[in-house]
């Protein structure tokens, strides 16, 4: 059993990184479609991979000296911290309201699917769609606070919904987005994980198999690194446009499961 996790963790993490995209939005929906572990368990085992590979990533943009527009990435920080706590919380409000357990993977995997089908829509669109230069303070926070509530709600880094909207609202280039995204997701994820920590806890979850999603993680970033210099841009765009529609009917059968 602990292979098959193995393999969540690095298949995700290296189409994942070979689309440029990390592997969050893959990971989270895999696993309520096993359907072996609470939905609790899920949120914190794809919050908790995603969030060292943001880590490393975080570290290897370091060693490369990228470059970050200070004012605008420490807003987009703060409000992914204030949003990552947010979306832990209303998280573990739902879990709470409903007795049917299946209804908070019913929603989780409506808005996810949602999401998913906006990033389609950008991706295919996306040189007609107006760009802006956001500079205002409260906007720019609160644009992080959404990312960050959505992505710790959902338990996914959210990295192809933070690059469309830091693209259409900052008129970020691409290494910028990806690089802005990484420690929106590293914060996020963090704030998330530490507020679960100190108020519910992780007690009653069964979280035996996170050691070898964290390395399978990191081993499919590896990978996937190596294998993205190796391909053509065009291809990467297919890639990331069929992960995308797969994983739009991956959602479409938790909403039905859910229902069922």
């Amino acid at each position: 059993m602990v292979i098959l996790y193995f393999f969540v963790g690095f298949l995700a993490t290296c189409i994942g990184a070979i689309a440029g995209i990390g592997g969050g939005f893959i990971i989270s929906p895999i696993l309520i479609s096993i359907g072996t572990f609470s939905i609790s368990t899920i949120g914190v085992l794809s919050s908790s991979t995603v969030l060292t590979m943001s880590i490393v990533s975080t570290i290897k943009q370091l060693v490369n000296k990228g470059k970050y527009e200070v004012r605008t990435t420490s807003l987009l920080i703060i409000g992914s911290i204030i949003g990552g706590i947010f979306g832990s919380d209303i998280f573990k409000y739902a879990v709470r309201s409903f007795s049917n357990k299946s209804m908070v993977e019913f929603i989780q995997s409506i808005i996810l699917a949602i999401v998913l089908i906006f990033v389609l829509y950008y991706m295919r669109n996306k040189e007609k769609l107006r760009t802006y230069n956001v500079k205002n303070f409260i906007m720019c926070i609160l644009i992080g606070l959404l990312l960050g509530m959505i992505s710790a709600f959902l338990g996914i880094g959210g990295g192809p919904l933070n690059v469309a909207v830091l693209t259409i609202f900052f008129s970020m280039d691409t290494k910028s987005c990806v690089r802005n995204s990484i420690v929106m997701i590293l914060f996020s994820q963090s704030a998330k994980l530490i507020n679960i920590a100190i108020t519910s806890g992780f007690v009653g979850m069964n979280l035996s198999v996170l050691p070898y999603m964290i390395v399978g993680g990191v081993v499919g970033g590896i990978v996937g690194s190596s294998v993205n210099k190796k391909i053509s841009s065009e291809n990467i765009v297919k890639l990331f446009d069929i992960i995308l529609i797969l994983m739009i009917l991956v959602n479409i059968f938790n909403i039905v499961k859910a229902i069922i």
